[in-house]
This record gives structure tokens, sequence and C-alpha cells, in this order.
């Protein structure tokens, strides 16, 4: 696959950012930019990039992105709201707020069950709308 070259990767961000990334892997660029930029912040030294995202991370990208420019309503709780990691709530309660998430049928966040590929096209959408208003 080639190198990202959109919104400015390319050869910019280059070094190793974690040890689990290759500089040769196709996506090091954006991995590092992620980093760089504080998006996603990995597990220490490593980035897991095999590794599906949970749905709190994914709720943590979103807030890392989004929370400087744009403020969020207060939202319900979720049923499972003791399962949410600390270092997620504020991302998901957050998210919830946007309307980028929603609960399942029980009510439940579900925060570290693996985020479906139609989970995450549903957030993307979602936030697009937001974003382009």
């Amino acid at each position: 696959r080639d190198q990202p070259r959109s919104r400015g990767l390319g050869d910019v961000y280059k070094r190793q950012s974690y040890t689990d990334v290759a500089e040769t892997a196709w996506y090091a660029p954006a991995v590092a930019w992620a980093k760089e930029n504080g998006v996603m912040n990995g597990y220490g030294d490593t980035f897991r990039p095999d590794a599906p995202i949970t749905r709190e991370e994914m709720c943590k990208v979103f807030f890392n992105i989004l929370s400087p420019n744009l403020e969020s309503p207060a939202s319900g709780t979720f049923q499972d709201d003791r399962a949410i990691s600390g270092w997620a709530r504020e991302a998901v309660y957050y998210c919830s707020g946007l309307g980028l998430i929603q609960g399942d049928e029980h009510s439940r966040c579900n925060p570290g069950s693996s985020t479906l590929r139609s989970e995450a096209a549903t957030v993307f959408v979602r936030c697009s709308k937001l974003t382009a208003a």
C-alpha cells in the first residue's frame, strides 16, 4: 500500500513513534501524526496496530479531535457506566451527547467491545454532518 500523502502527512511524519510500528509500514506516517497531534496516545511505547479498537477507544479519538472546537450537550447515563474506563468516561459521554454513539437496546455502551466496521462508518457519517455545519 502507498503511504498516506493527504492532509500534510507525506514525508513529514516518518520517524518511528512506537516500537511496534515499523518506519516502513504504510500507516507509519499516519500513526506518527496521530500521536504528535494528540489524537491517539497508544499504550506506552506500543500502538497495537493489528488490534481492534474498542468503543471507548474510538470515543477517545473523536473526543481528542472534536472537543477543542465543538461543545457537547449533556447526555444520559449508560446502564454499564461502571464498565467505562476512567480515562474514557468524559470522551464516551461527549460522543453520546453529540449523538455520535448510542446505547444498545438495553441502554449499554459496551465500552470494551470491539467497534464493528458498520458502527465506525456510522460514527464517521454522523461526525461529518456535525463538522460540515
